[in-house]
């Protein structure tokens, strides 16, 4: 049964039935949850759906229930996808402390489950120190995953961290260097249109405004429109939010 809601789950979220997808997949967890399953990686799909349907506030009442339930009940690696959920709330609302206080409880359980999802969320932690503006603690945490990350080949926790060091460059107006770590962030993307794609690309955008060059600018921006409308991609400046 668990499985058939996750089917049913996957096709209303293809066709955009956001709140029918969400019903379907919370099912599917409170069943897997009465055998003591573990199920990180459909745990970690809540954060998006929740995204979809654009409800915050009934996002974090639902991790807190599920992350209370996994501390007492275990598995405990199911309690690091809830800590990740509750992280991205407050990273939305803006409270950065609290973001990076939970995505360092689930980055340590993520260390035991999957060193893939550690270090994700440690560039997860670097990124938002550096939105909040702590450039020291967003090098060292972004510094210290890079070769944890290449080790892994990850290319996803690779982009997140060059995004991070260009963001930082951008913070100290050394817009030469921001450039260059961009540059570094495109070259582990894949090409197709994507979410990561789109920031990457308006964030190189904004660099060549700063730097006095909107013919350059120009041009990408309005690529980043073209992968907006074709994709209905939002472009927003924190990742794994």
């Amino acid at each position: 049964m668990p499985y058939q809601l996750i089917s049913d789950g996957n096709k209303y979220w293809n066709n955009k039935q956001y709140r029918e997808a969400l019903k379907s997949l919370q099912a599917a967890i409170d069943l897997f949850d009465k055998q003591h399953k573990q199920i990180v990686p459909l745990l970690m799909n809540m954060r998006i759906l929740y995204n979809r349907v654009g409800n915050q506030e009934e996002r974090l009442q639902y991790d807190n229930k599920k992350l209370e339930y996994y501390l007492v009940n275990g598995p405990a690696t199911n309690a690091a996808p809830c800590y990740h959920g509750v992280a991205g709330y407050y990273l939305i609302k803006g409270a950065y402390n609290l973001a990076i206080t939970n995505y360092l409880k689930g980055a340590e359980l993520f260390r035991l489950y999957n060193p893939h999802y550690y270090a994700n969320s440690i560039s997860v932690v670097g990124n938002t120190y550096a939105v909040w503006g702590n450039i020291e603690k967003a090098n060292q945490y972004t510094k210290y995953i890079i070769p944890i990350a290449r080790k892994l080949n990850d290319p996803n926790s690779l982009s997140a961290a060059y995004y991070s060091l260009s963001q930082i460059a951008y913070a100290k107006h050394n817009y030469a260097e921001a450039l260059k770590q961009n540059n570094l962030d495109l070259t582990t993307q894949n090409i197709g249109a994507s979410q990561r794609l789109a920031t990457t690309l308006a964030f190189r955008a904004d660099i060549y405004l700063k730097m006095g060059q909107p013919s350059r600018a120009f041009p990408i921006l309005e690529r980043v429109r073209k992968m907006a409308d074709s994709a209905a991609l939002n472009t927003v400046n924190a990742l794994g939010n």
